[in-house]
């Protein structure tokens, strides 16, 4: 079939779009397969790909026995969006690509890729995959992404062994010998509100006599005012009232409360006074060079083990156990409090040119990676070169060889999976750090059992929920209240009037009327 060519203008305009492009559109055919030899060829892009680009051997184990010809691209972080949208625009999009769908971009990307034939289906049988099929099944909300009982692409798995995630890993990281040596320091790292707040005060003490330092606390770019979380309902702009009605979670007194604390921070200089311009990975660098005292991240392994790496680099001295400690503060109300998350982080499209012969053939070679024999592969190799199974398990003939080889499964399987479920046996990870991260959350987890952690986090009915005004104006509402809490804590703004009358520019009163009808 020829592809309806879609513009990413504005969310604004999807309706008026898609009936024009669905009248102009022509029958015809999915995109011819060609082969190099006997090997079918199939492009592919991937955010994860930007270290690897083909060529290994364990790549051309793969294309020769899913004969495959693969021809691979990635994206950059900064721009993946931009990336994407550009590839749909101009009608050359790979025949699988990898996109950050969350539920704010849900109605003017997938719905709209949906409607415009931009996206082709999974097949309705999917039984012939039965590691794929599993974690479909598996996906927290797989309903949402469900469209007339099919589902248009591959949400990437978390962890395929372990999915029940229920809260992400964004907190904060600190330096707990400047505690220690300050007096502050408590036990476990775990610390009350007045103890987080002494330990801040200390902090900006220090730094009047280290002239490295610019603050005692920085938020990673998206996160600030990281302290709002141990007030605040829900992450994103809805929230539900003690009457279960869907309000505004920027308007919400517990935000607010949340914000003036934030507000009080920047007045004091306890946070970094330039945050608000600060660009995106300065916030690491800034903490990876003893600038910052606290840092508030997403402790993910691979961002946790950068920094670890960054320190150890860069003060090489300094005991990283103690430069990089996890704190664990609780809020006023002396719960931790962590946001809520789904169990995947974006999803694998196929073009819907693509043929079924094609999809059928890069399936296949998804569902080996996601295998005991495919994972293996990812993991250590091919048997007998790489390493032998002794006692039934793989053991590598030479770890740091194996180490300096790229092995192209490892990347590919990044298509189902971001691989949580291997890190505790993957040869190339930094076990030192993986166990500091699952110690955390190990102790978080079992907080939350014990009703010592308060998860906030947007009901995935409102969350998912579809509707004309609050798809059209829920993204620009999100941006823009999160530009008003800034200028506001910075004092831009310079009363909780003038942040109200911001927030009121945006039609908050109408969107919020449409949910709630739409919800009852």
């Amino acid at each position: 079939m020829e592809k309806k060519k879609l513009l990413f203008i504005t969310p604004a305009l999807v309706a008026l779009l898609i009936p024009a492009m669905l009248l102009s559109s022509c029958d015809g055919n999915d995109k011819k397969d060609e082969y190099d030899g006997d090997k079918l060829i199939v492009s592919l892009r991937n955010l994860y790909f930007d270290a690897w680009s083909g060529g290994d051997n364990y790549t051309d184990f793969l294309e020769n026995n899913f004969k495959l010809k693969l021809e691979l691209s990635n994206y950059s972080w900064a721009d993946w969006t931009t990336q994407v949208n550009g590839a749909i625009n101009g009608n050359n999009v790979e025949d699988v690509f990898h996109f950050n769908l969350d539920s704010y971009n849900f109605a003017s990307t997938y719905e709209y890729w949906v409607e415009g034939e931009i996206i082709k289906a999974l097949p309705e049988d999917m039984s012939q995959w039965p590691h794929i099929q599993s974690l479909l099944a598996n996906t927290s909300n797989i309903d949402a992404l469900t469209i007339d009982g099919r589902i248009y692409g591959i949400p990437i798995a978390k962890n395929i062994e372990n999915p029940e995630t229920t809260f992400a890993p964004f907190t904060y990281v600190y330096r707990r010998d400047w505690a220690r040596d300050l007096g502050v320091y408590q036990d476990n790292d775990i610390y009350t509100w007045e103890q987080f707040n002494a330990l801040l005060h200390a902090f900006n003490l220090r730094l009047q006599s280290d002239p490295n330092m610019v603050a005692a606390i920085g938020d990673v770019e998206w996160g600030f005012p990281s302290v709002t979380n141990f007030y605040k309902n829900s992450p994103h702009c809805f929230t539900k009232n003690s009457s279960n009605q869907v309000v505004s979670n920027f308007h919400s007194s517990e935000y607010v409360e949340g914000l003036n604390v934030a507000k009080d921070m920047v007045a004091r200089q306890y946070y970094y006074q330039n945050q608000y311009s600060s660009k995106d990975g300065e916030m690491n660098k800034r903490y990876a060079s003893q600038k910052l005292g606290v840092l508030y991240e997403n402790l993910s392994y691979t961002n946790y083990n950068k920094l670890r790496t960054d320190y150890i680099r860069n003060y090489p001295t300094v005991n990283v156990d103690d430069a990089t400690a996890i704190m664990k503060v609780k809020g006023p109300d002396g719960k931790f409090a962590l946001e809520g998350t789904e169990n995947w982080f974006s999803m694998t499209f196929f073009d819907a040119e693509i043929s079924d012969n094609k999809q059928k053939k890069v399936l296949d070679l998804m569902d080996w990676l996601l295998s005991e024999d495919g994972t293996r592969f990812a993991m250590y190799g091919i048997e007998g070169y790489d390493y032998d199974m002794i006692n039934d398990e793989p053991v590598l003939k030479d770890v740091a060889e194996y180490k300096n080889k790229t092995n192209g499964a490892k990347y590919l399987r990044y298509m189902a999976t971001l691989g949580y479920d291997t890190l505790s046996y993957d040869p190339l990870v930094n076990q030192d750090s993986l166990a500091i991260v699952n110690d955390w959350a190990d102790e978080m987890s079992e907080a939350r059992e014990n009703n010592q952690m308060r998860i906030f986090e947007e009901d995935p009915d409102v969350r998912w929920l579809s509707s004309t005004l609050k798809n059209q104006h829920s993204g620009r509402m999100l941006s823009n209240a999160n530009s008003y809490v800034t200028q506001y804590a910075f004092d831009n703004l310079t009363s909780i009037e003038a942040y109200y009358a911001q927030l009121n520019r945006d039609p908050w009163e109408s969107v919020l009327a449409e949910i709630n009808a739409k919800l009852r």
